[in-house]
């Protein structure tokens, strides 16, 4: 499994990709929003931040976005905070995941101070499996759709 940094061409797969994670999570109202300023965000990412994309050949396996920025109360600090992090399922029992976390995390260790991931709770990826890595869990989030 190898690991690149997304370009301007992966841009329609991950909109889709992003919409199979909005099915997958169960959300009310669309997290991704209008094609246009999904796309419009998912350039700025690729551009600006970090988006990587496992692939095989040229059968693309996953994707991990997250955003490196400056953290709001000490901008000091550096963080790389994941936006979203999907495999799709056909590809669960490959080392997309893995792959795709490994390379991340080299980024974040050389670009930030922080590296900062969320799972859902339905993730096929488990705290334990992260703690192993050496991250630990500091919060849980909480969602209210109103």
């Amino acid at each position: 499994m190898d690991v690149r940094r997304a370009t301007a061409d992966d841009s329609t797969w991950l909109l889709a990709q992003a919409r199979e994670f909005e099915k997958f999570a169960g959300y009310r109202r669309s997290l991704v929003g209008t094609d246009e300023k999904a796309m419009a965000f998912l350039d700025a990412l690729v551009r600006e931040h970090v988006v990587l994309v496992a692939h095989t050949d040229e059968v693309r396996a996953g994707f991990i976005a997250g955003y490196l920025a400056p953290h709001p109360f000490n901008p000091e600090i550096t963080v790389l905070s994941e936006v979203l992090w999907w495999v799709p399922e056909q590809h669960r029992h490959s080392r997309a995941a893995a792959a795709l976390l490994s390379r991340f995390e080299t980024l974040g260790r050389a670009q930030a101070d922080w590296i900062i991931l969320t799972l859902e709770h339905d993730s096929p990826i488990r705290a334990a499996h992260m703690t192993k890595r050496g991250f630990r869990e500091v919060e849980r989030a909480f969602l209210l759709e109103v």
